[in-house]
C-alpha cells in the first residue's frame, strides 16, 4: 500500500491550495506537508547574515564564560550596530496595524456590496 503521495501545485488565488488525487481514500484523515521553494523559505532577517552570525558567535561565547575582553569589546560595537539598524527599521507594530486596516477596508467594501437582506425582496 502507498504511503505517501507527492503532488506539486499552484497556490490559487486567496493563497489557497488545492489537492485532489484517487490514491486519496474519501474520509481519510492525511497529513500534508508544504515545502516551499528555496528562495521563499527563508525571508530575509532585519540585520545582515554575518553580523547575526557574529552576534550569536559571541554570545555563545560569553555565556560560555570564555569571552575575551577584545572580544567583549567587539560584542559591544556588534549590538551598537544592530541598534543603529533597528532605529532605521519600520516598526512592526505599525506594519502589521496597516496590514489589518487594509484587510479591515477589504472586508467592508465585500460587506458593502452585498445586496439589502432588510429589504423586501420582488417576485
Amino acid at each position: 500500500m502507498q504511503t505517501a503521495l507527492r503532488l506539486h501545485t499552484t497556490v490559487l488565488p486567496g493563497r489557497r491550495i488545492e489537492v485532489t488525487d484517487p490514491a486519496l481514500p474519501e474520509g481519510s484523515r492525511v497529513e500534508l506537508i508544504i515545502l516551499l521553494p528555496p528562495e521563499t523559505s527563508a525571508p530575509p532577517g532585519r540585520y545582515p547574515a554575518a553580523l547575526e552570525a557574529e552576534y550569536n558567535a559571541l554570545l555563545h561565547k560569553k555565556f560560555a564564560r570564555t569571552l575575551t575582553a577584545e572580544e567583549a569589546l567587539r560584542l559591544q560595537a556588534v549590538r551598537d550596530e544592530m541598534s543603529a539598524i533597528d532605529r532605521n527599521y519600520p516598526d512592526i507594530r505599525a506594519l502589521q496595524a496597516q496590514k489589518l486596516s487594509e484587510e479591515l477596508a477589504q472586508i467592508r467594501a465585500e460587506l458593502d456590496a452585498l445586496p439589502d437582506a432588510s429589504a423586501p425582496q420582488q417576485p
